[in-house]
């Protein structure tokens, strides 16, 4: 690493002159500049980058590979890449030529070498340009059984004083909540997802189906609640795909001379599986539950349980209480949350909802109780009053109920 050897030896003019150091520096900046030329110069029309889609390939993944293997580069090749790819969105054939690009990257080459394809790979990851094709491949690779199937093989187990029991499901009511807000979900995805559509006025109707329940709490979490819950989620998701995906849908749909028929797959829509775990988290498959109790839900690893957390925040938050999302890792934590934040802002429930370490949750309740360094002093010098303290509790808390929702590998937890 040029850079090791610069910290070790700049003392050292002899064995490590900086001449040299910068020079190859240098040489290696030139060439990315050179590959970002020339991957330039072959989008300079639709002619052109069709005659060289192969050597424009071969300079993306040379960029690639410096990006991903000179950590000292990444700056400056990322820089040049994302103007390559803006240099191609600027065409009016560039939407369709870069997706399938980025599919033919995402797929592998089967005469490049395992690397070159591995490259590919986490080039796809790396730039947003690409999230199309992300969301396509994750809707093709992303089994999906009939919700029938997955309803029946539900099981539910109960838990007190570590002795452990069947816990009965209303499959009935579920796979009836399920139909429900499938065929909500499908008619407002049909309403709103074209360009002309005011999806502000969604927002006020499923803002105005939460607040009918108001107030509520989750000791009295009856039918009336969970009647309405299909079509607030259905609202919520509709929000949610449409943002997230409904700009490229309808861009990639208007390009006449694509040739690519991807259908619905390229819109980022809830699976059956996220959409079932849900609503058993709300409550609709239990007909005899009058509160909403605590729960844990295990799904496989890969079915989505980032869009079932950003979901069940705006739900909670809609109908009126504080949510806090904790997770073991402050990357996967922020990640979560910006994956629904336009959708947080444009409820307006940002504020109500926290994405956090658990560490982080722990002391903000900790925090919440007072001054701990002021207190630990009253309680050593016996003057902590047991009715100051209690008082304290209530700091911090909020003008809404708080809801903990725990997200870690394969589980939840509300």
């Amino acid at each position: 690493d040029l850079k090791l050897m610069e910290e070790k030896f700049k003392s050292y003019d002899d064995i490590f002159p900086s001449s040299w150091d910068e020079g190859i520096v240098k040489q290696v900046e030139q060439e990315i500049e050179s590959l970002g030329r020339r991957a330039r110069e072959y989008l300079s029309s639709q002619n052109s980058i069709k005659l060289h889609t192969d050597e424009f390939r071969l300079c993306f993944l040379k960029m690639g590979h410096v990006l991903v293997e000179l950590p000292l580069f990444k700056d400056l090749t990322k820089a040049i890449m994302c103007s390559v790819l803006e240099t191609c969105l600027g065409s009016e054939w560039g939407y369709s030529f870069l997706f399938e690009f980025g599919l033919g990257l995402q797929r592998s080459n089967e005469n490049g070498s395992d690397q070159d394809n591995h490259v590919a790979q986490i080039l796809v990851a790396e730039f947003s340009h690409f999230k199309e094709v992300m969301t396509m491949v994750w809707n093709e690779e992303t089994s999906q059984k009939p919700a029938e199937d997955t309803v029946h093989d539900i099981k539910g187990f109960l838990r007190i004083a570590g002795k452990k029991s069947d816990l009965p499901v209303d499959k009935d009511q579920l796979l009836q909540s399920f139909k429900k807000f499938d065929g909500e979900y499908k008619k407002l995805l049909g309403e709103y997802i074209v360009p002309e559509a005011d999806l502000k006025a969604l927002v006020y109707k499923t803002v105005a189906l939460a607040e009918k329940l108001h107030p509520i709490d989750f000791t009295s979490w009856d039918d009336k609640v969970k009647k309405q819950i299909p079509c607030i989620l259905a609202g919520v998701f509709t929000v949610f795909t449409v943002l997230k995906s409904g700009a490229s849908y309808n861009r990639l749909e208007s390009t006449a001379d694509s040739g690519l028929d991807m259908g619905e797959n390229l819109l980022m829509k809830p699976h059956n599986i996220q959409v079932l775990t849900l609503l058993t988290l709300f409550g609709c498959g239990s007909s005899s539950q009058t509160g909403l109790d605590s729960q844990l839900m295990q799904i496989r690893t890969g079915e989505g349980k980032s869009m079932i957390l950003g979901a069940a925040a705006v739900v909670i938050a809609l109908l009126g209480f504080r949510v806090r999302c904790v997770c073991y890792s402050e990357y996967l934590s922020g990640r979560d949350f910006n994956l629904f934040r336009d959708v947080f802002d444009i409820f307006s429930v940002t504020e109500f909802v926290k994405y956090s370490k658990i560490t982080t949750l722990s002391e903000d309740n900790t925090a919440a109780k007072g001054d701990i360094r002021n207190l630990t002093k009253d309680l050593i010098r016996g003057k902590l009053e047991l009715a100051s303290v209690s008082k304290r509790n209530n700091v911090g808390i909020g003008h809404f109920p708080q809801d903990i929702v725990h997200h870690s590998d394969g589980r939840l937890r509300s």
